[in-house]
């Protein structure tokens, strides 16, 4: 049994259709704060899904014995409307559905950061997905992944100019970045979906995931 926060998402959303085709897994909860995914008739027998208030979420209890816990929530900037309203959710609700895995004794969490995470880095972004890696590291999960993936590709709902222009941007330079610099080619959702599949079927402790290590799914 999994649950799953963000399942309507780029990454979230590509990651449940693999967990409702993966026989070995016969449940899964979805929370999220919109309505319930879509899916076919014959999945919904599999999936429990529940809306629920992010903000009240330290009262919530988490099902029991489940095998893993899988984060791919997050805003941006633009949307979230200020630094304030970015931080709450790409760190306190993270942070928050943390703590309830861990009291419920999950074994294994895992969670979307970003390339370049670093609580030091001069940019609000990267200082937040830093933090937040940093808080999840010393909760001492059994089993911790967090992956870092780049620029993702992928349909999304709604248009983002300013990524629309990074994908064009990248696309053309993308292939000059070689070493180190292949964690910043761009990676498709569904890449990173199946690295997320992957790694909580192989559970292996703590461990950070970059991006050039997703793209070989």
């Amino acid at each position: 049994k999994v649950i799953l926060f963000g399942g309507t998402g780029l990454v979230g959303g590509k990651l449940l259709q693999f967990l409702i085709s993966d026989d070995s897994i016969n449940k899964i909860h979805v929370w999220g704060r919109g309505g319930m995914p879509e899916m076919k008739m014959e999945h919904q027998g599999k999936i429990n899904y529940r809306q629920i208030d992010f903000d009240q979420l330290s009262y919530i209890s988490f099902p029991s014995d489940l095998d893993a816990c899988f984060c791919c929530i997050g805003t941006t900037m633009k949307k979230a409307g200020s630094k304030e309203a970015f931080a709450k959710v790409d760190y306190d609700y993270v942070k928050q559905i943390a703590m309830n895995a861990k009291s419920a004794n999950v074994p294994h969490f895992l969670v979307i950061s970003a390339v370049d995470a670093n609580v030091q880095s001069s940019f609000f972004y990267s200082r937040v997905k830093g933090k937040m890696e940093q808080t999840l590291l010393d909760f001492e999960f059994e089993n911790l992944s967090i992956f870092r993936p780049a620029l993702l590709l992928g349909k999304r709902k709604e248009f983002r100019f300013f990524e629309e222009l990074g994908i064009k941007l990248m696309k053309i330079i993308g292939s000059l970045f070689v070493g180190k610099m292949k964690n910043y080619r761009m990676i498709k959702a569904k890449k990173v979906a199946l690295a997320m599949l992957h790694a909580a079927k192989n559970p292996n402790g703590v461990q950070i995931i970059e991006s050039a290590q997703m793209q070989k799914f």
